[in-house]
């Protein structure tokens, strides 16, 4: 799962979907369900509202996650929105 980036000021409940390498933060997990912690974990780090972006992927080591991890981080990503407490799965 990566960090999403609100960078359009006019759409705040938009977030870019930076992939691992470029990300502010990135975790692995081994199921699903660890995620939701880590998304309230970043949103005391980050603020108030978090969105996150997340994938099966196979990868070995989150600080240096493979080319084609990074390459494939997109749309089939699945986005995960923390605010006000809840998580919702669009």
């Amino acid at each position: 799962m990566t960090l999403g980036e609100r960078t359009d000021p006019d759409t705040p409940a938009y977030a870019e979907c930076p992939p691992p390498g470029q990300a502010r933060a990135a975790a692995l997990v081994d199921d699903f369900g660890q995620l939701s912690p880590i998304l309230r974990n970043w949103r005391r780090q980050f603020g108030h509202a978090v969105t996150g972006w997340a994938a099966h992927v196979e990868v070995d080591d989150v600080e240096h996650p493979s080319r084609q991890v990074c390459e494939d981080w997109g749309p089939e990503v699945r986005r995960l929105a923390l605010d006000a407490g809840t998580a919702a799965h669009p």
